[in-house]
């Protein structure tokens, strides 16, 4: 519990500290062409943010590892930075723009904290085709598959994998990125294979799920 205090506690401070800083620069100017540029960029990443969240919904994503958690951090600071340089004439306007800016950053450092902190643990393989990769919370249950990610141009598809029924994970082999020596991803129509091979010479055979 003493961990998990301390850890909300800086996820607070780190959300005040937008306010904190445009409190001592109140008296900075910024030139016209800056402030439009940043406002632009700001939209313009929360559409894109919102559009990787609707395809979310059908299994598709931007193409990249993490990609949407660098899309949520980037509109973050983007906005951020939108309301540092902003004039505010309405205090109860400002007032709602901190709220929601406070939210932002909280669920911005959260999602991101959890999200990058195995980056490199938790991606298995990857090729210009395909990526197999994880997501660790706290313990995951032994013998938990990756997701396969097909890339397709500037967009890639989620596969959820699933053991074949004389493939599924014993004691001695079970899919953990410390124990493979080797990936295979084969595409046939419809089916989708996954193959992992150990280094004792045993390898399991998943596919995708239905």
């Amino acid at each position: 519990m003493g961990i998990l205090a301390l850890f909300i506690s800086i996820l607070v401070v780190a959300s005040l500290l937008p306010m904190a800083i445009k409190r001592l620069v109140r008296n900075k100017t910024t030139k016209p062409w800056i402030k439009k540029t940043i406002y632009f960029l700001a939209v313009f990443l929360f559409f894109v943010l919102l559009s990787e969240i609707i395809m979310n919904y059908y299994d598709y994503y931007y193409r990249g590892y993490k990609t949407r958690t660098f899309i949520l951090i980037a509109t973050c600071i983007l906005f951020v930075i939108s309301y540092i340089i902003t004039n505010f004439k309405n205090k109860l306007y400002k007032v709602f723009i901190e709220i929601i800016l406070f939210a932002s950053v909280f669920i911005t450092c959260f999602v991101g904290i959890i999200n990058l902190v195995g980056y490199n643990s938790d991606l298995f393989f990857e090729d210009d085709k395909s990526r197999l990769e994880t997501f660790k919370f706290i313990n995951n249950p032994k013998g938990m598959l990756p997701t396969l990610y097909q890339k397709k141009g500037i967009i890639e598809e989620k596969i959820i994998l699933e053991y074949t029924d004389d493939n599924y994970y014993n004691n001695e082999n079970y899919v953990d990125k410390d124990l493979i020596s080797d990936y295979k991803v084969l595409e046939n129509d419809s089916l989708i294979e996954a193959i992992f091979y150990f280094e004792d010479g045993d390898s399991i055979k998943t596919q995708n799920k239905w």
